[in-house]
């Protein structure tokens, strides 16, 4: 019975089950108590993921134009030889 009065795991003394789970579940972390100002680390994994540099689509576009680019040259060469 003493878990149901915990503080609502230190997000505030007006804060219930379903307040504790949506909060959780965006990433607020506690504002008092053992755990205050932790996150989960659901949490911390998606803030460094977010954080993380995005890797460029660069080589890819290159290596695309570069592939046309021989195939129709091939094509070109083909047809002249005719």
């Amino acid at each position: 019975m003493e878990q149901n009065y915990s503080n609502a795991q230190g997000y505030g003394i007006f804060c219930g089950k379903k307040c504790v789970e949506k909060k959780k579940a965006a990433c607020i972390p506690p504002k008092s108590g053992k755990n205050k100002g932790v996150l989960p680390i659901e949490c911390q994994r998606a803030q460094e993921a977010a954080n993380s540099p995005k890797k460029s689509k660069a080589p890819i576009i290159i290596a695309a134009v570069v592939g046309v680019a021989l195939i129709a040259t091939v094509i070109i060469i083909a047809r002249r030889k005719k």
